[in-house]
């Protein structure tokens, strides 16, 4: 039972980490999308 609460913990971390990814991301396209309209 405790490994699988690890195994979950660290998934949540992958998840957590990948929409941060993902915002950065977007949120950089914007701002070169921003910089090429100028």
């Amino acid at each position: 039972m405790r490994s699988y609460c690890i195994v979950f913990n660290i998934k949540m971390y992958l998840l957590l980490f990948d929409t941060q990814v993902v915002f950065d991301f977007k949120r950089e396209n914007e701002f070169l999308k921003g910089r090429i309209d100028l």
